[in-house]
């Protein structure tokens, strides 16, 4: 065990990260924390494996505090041979544990073009040998359940014809298809579905025609047509789509891809609840969803906003769940990390750790509930959620008043604030408390002292806060207006205003939230090049949850009207498109224009958002 990774405190609660490491300094990966499927509730034992190509299995049998080496066993030739030898690859590490109720112990290898076997080992980590099912893994710890002895998985990959539901009901000894969905070999978007999310039990759903072998519950991803969910009564014999369709595809508010999750739980009151691995909705962030069923159709309601990045783990933790993201986006270094009330206000306490192996951070691979308030994730990080009440007094002290951000704007000290965005003192939010960093350190690296002493600067609807930074470099600004009416339509952003100015006129182009309500990007950026000085720079900022990393664009537009709310800066004649963005298309076409383009992601700790500038450079001629 090492040193704290991070401690987060709210007034209820707090949540401690260790992270776990094998013998002689051994990084580790999580493969399972053993659930009792049939008392419902996690059990002391943790299954983990090397994170190398030396294959070893540790167990821990008493909450992750000591640890002991199981496999390979010195008389265990065989199974050493097998998961040693004949499956060597340089990528191919031991990737899944299941442990049945009978004690067994179901393996998968993760490597690519994986055959799909699945290993068995006795209680004692014996080898029993290899079973041969599809070509691919389940994917997360809901990705495989078992209930009255009847075990199923669904499978997850990138690039198939066929994926399938599987199961046994004999312990692993033999496996069989039972669902079958299409996907597509080339254009993994072109199928049916990408690949199967999660498939687990549902003991006690409501309006089970079949109460003595529960329900299955089969989900699937990644596009909005893509993303469903089924529902067996019949321990997989029979499937039925009970995907929510009054969320349509493509909307323009929330779309069927509220459906796409990789973790769910199940609540008391006979609904299921689900953190979406989607940030398409509301506005762009993950979700937090409560679904209900009403005859075989599920019923969505949206419960709050989570993280600007997809949810991969929820654990329950008895008062409260513990949501953890991924850490994939471009230059994303943090996973958030969320303690979630079951009712309203949902999110007790929010922030992010440090995610030096980033990606997708957990891989959807964590503890289903946590044991004696301990839970585990991939990365082999071990979370403590305490009530306030158990914080040690060394701890109090140590943490009273955390988070300590000072405000960038108004150096006001942040107290126990990791859930508002708004500085508490001058109410400014991150993407104005990421002003001096990109101003003064990112503006003066991309265009030269020289430039912007020889030419004024041009803003658009330059705020207060904004002036006073961008006055820091920038002895004179010219600012123009953002919202205008077009000449004979009601809605937009005119982009002549950049005809009034010069070419060649402007050390720096600047923006906030201006190319989130433009249609005619490319004019605009046509613009803002003209009109600067060669070797002077373009900055603009589009919002965390406007963007997207999709490379087949967006295809939902918001218009908002004037009159007051969000748009109360409109006049109610007016109407505003707003239109999510493409990252890499955005820089494409800066690129195509004639920009050398750079992206900044400016983190912000004491709320955990990002800050998106699209940096842009006009080459001396």
């Amino acid at each position: 065990m090492v040193e704290i990774v991070n401690t987060k405190i709210s007034k209820n609660v707090s949540l401690e990260v260790r992270e776990v490491l094998g013998s002689h300094g051994m990084t580790m990966r999580f493969l399972e924390h053993v659930f009792d499927f049939k008392a419902w509730k996690s059990t002391s034992e943790i299954i983990a494996t090397t994170a190398s190509n030396k294959k070893f299995i540790f167990v821990s049998k008493d909450n992750g505090d000591t640890w002991e080496k199981v496999w390979p066993k010195k008389q265990d030739l065989e199974a050493n041979k097998i998961l040693e030898l004949e499956e060597s690859e340089e990528k191919c590490i031991i990737g899944r544990c299941f442990t049945t109720s009978t004690g067994r112990r179901l393996l998968q290898l993760s490597k690519n073009n994986n055959p799909g076997n699945v290993y068995i080992f006795s209680n004692n980590w014996e080898y029993i040998g290899k079973r041969s099912t599809g070509k691919f893994n389940w994917h997360g710890s809901f990705s495989i359940g078992e209930q009255n002895k009847i075990i199923l998985f669904s499978e997850y990959a990138v690039g198939a014809d066929k994926l399938y539901v599987w199961r046994t009901q004999d312990d692993g000894n033999t496996w069989e298809k039972v669902f079958e969905q299409t996907s597509h070999l080339i254009d993994t978007y072109l199928g049916d579905i990408r690949h199967f999310h999660t498939c687990f039990p549902w003991p006690n759903a409501p309006g089970n025609s079949n109460a003595k072998n529960g329900a299955w519950l089969v989900s699937s991803g990644d596009t909005d047509e893509q993303s469903k969910v089924w529902i067996s009564y019949d321990c997989g014999d029979s499937w039925k789509n009970i995907t929510d369709k009054s969320f349509p595809l493509n909307g323009d508010d929330f779309t069927r891809s509220v459906h796409r999750y990789t973790t769910l739980q199940y609540l008391e009151d006979g609904s299921i609840l689900w953190a979406t691995d989607d940030h398409a909705c509301p506005e762009r962030s993950a979700s937090l969803v409560k679904a209900e069923i009403e005859n075989d159709v599920l019923k969505l309601n949206i419960l709050t906003s989570l993280s600007s990045n997809n949810i991969r783990s929820l654990i329950d933790f008895g008062s409260y769940f513990l949501s953890i993201s991924e850490a994939k986006e471009p230059d994303i270094t943090k996973a958030y990390v969320q303690v979630l009330r079951k009712e309203e206000p949902y999110i007790e306490l929010s922030g992010t750790i440090d995610a030096p192996r980033r990606n997708g951070f957990t891989y959807s691979r964590s503890s289903i509930m946590a044991y004696k308030n301990v839970a585990f994730s991939y990365n082999m990080l071990r979370w403590e959620l305490k009530e306030r009440d158990d914080i040690t007094p060394v701890q109090q002290s140590q943490n009273a008043g955390n988070p300590p951000f000072i405000c960038s704007i108004c150096n006001a000290v942040f107290s126990e604030c990791y859930d508002e965005e708004r500085c508490p003192e001058c109410k400014n939010p991150a993407r104005i408390r990421a002003l001096p960093e990109i101003i003064q350190k990112h503006i003066p690296k991309y265009t030269e002292q020289e430039i912007i002493d020889s030419y004024p600067m041009l803003g658009f609807c330059v705020e207060p806060d904004e002036y006073v930074y961008l006055k820091k470099v920038f002895d004179d600004i010219q600012a123009v207006p953002l919202y205008v009416v077009y000449m004979n339509r009601k809605s937009g952003v005119d982009t002549s205003e950049f005809l009034k100015f010069k070419n060649d006129s402007f050390s720096c182009v600047f923006s906030i939230l201006l190319y989130d309500y433009l249609e005619e990007y490319e004019k605009a950026l046509k613009e803002a090049y003209r009109v600067l000085a060669p070797g002077g720079v373009f900055v603009t900022l589009i919002a965390y949850y406007m963007l997207s990393q999709d490379d087949k664009g967006t295809t939902k537009k918001y218009i908002f009207k004037g009159g007051g709310g969000y748009s109360h800066y409109l006049s109610e004649e007016m109407e505003l498109p707003s239109i999510p963005t493409v990252t890499k298309g955005f820089t494409k076409l800066m690129n195509k224009v004639g920009f050398q383009e750079k992206v900044v992601n400016i983190f912000d700790e004491a709320s955990g958002a990002i800050s998106t500038f699209f940096i842009g450079k006009k080459d001396k001629r």
